[in-house]
């Protein structure tokens, strides 16, 4: 009797008796083969479904890294620093009606002031006529926070002539806070 090369399974040829140890051996053989087989692709299932589930929680840890990553880059984004400070100060020149005062954002708060070196030092009413505070629309007839910045008004022909914030030649100082 010959056998396969491989896998030693009979292999009769015409002069060979026929025996039923030999048919009962052969499919034991082909059966151990088989359950090797499976159990080999069983494993290698179970390492993939293993391999993919590493795979799912590397990504989803990448993806919370990159999370926090960019949280904290705006974090250091929005940060004080010399170059990126929560406020913005500035000058302009009054001029005959009204004007706008551009900024990269719309103030929570303003601080305005005329006062130049002639004005008088002891004389509160010149504080007073140059001079403001604001974070809302208390002095909207004078000055206004807009989205853009602030608008300055001229002072009003009756009434309430102060604080002037847009005496035409007057330069004012301001500091606007985000």
């Amino acid at each position: 009797m010959n056998y396969t090369q491989n896998h030693h399974l009979p292999q009769w040829v015409g002069s060979d008796p026929i025996r039923m140890k030999d048919f009962n051996q052969m499919n034991q053989d082909i059966e151990a083969g088989l359950d090797a087989a499976a159990s080999r692709a069983n494993a290698a299932a179970s390492a993939a479904q293993a391999a993919q589930s590493s795979a799912d929680a590397a990504a989803e840890a990448a993806a919370s890294a990159l999370s926090k990553a960019n949280a904290a880059q705006a974090a250091a984004s929005s940060a004080y620093s010399p170059d990126n400070k929560p406020y913005v100060t500035g000058s302009y020149t009054g001029a005959i009606g009204s004007a706008a005062i551009n900024l990269p954002f719309r103030p929570s708060f303003l601080i305005i002031s005329g006062m130049k070196p002639g004005d008088s030092q002891s004389d509160m009413s010149q504080f007073d006529r140059y001079f403001a505070m604001v974070s809302g629309a208390q002095m909207k007839a004078r000055v206004q926070i807009i989205s853009t910045g602030f608008a300055v008004f001229p002072k009003p022909t009756s009434g309430c002539y102060y604080p002037d914030l847009n005496e035409p030649g007057r330069t004012y100082d301001y500091i606007a806070f985000k």
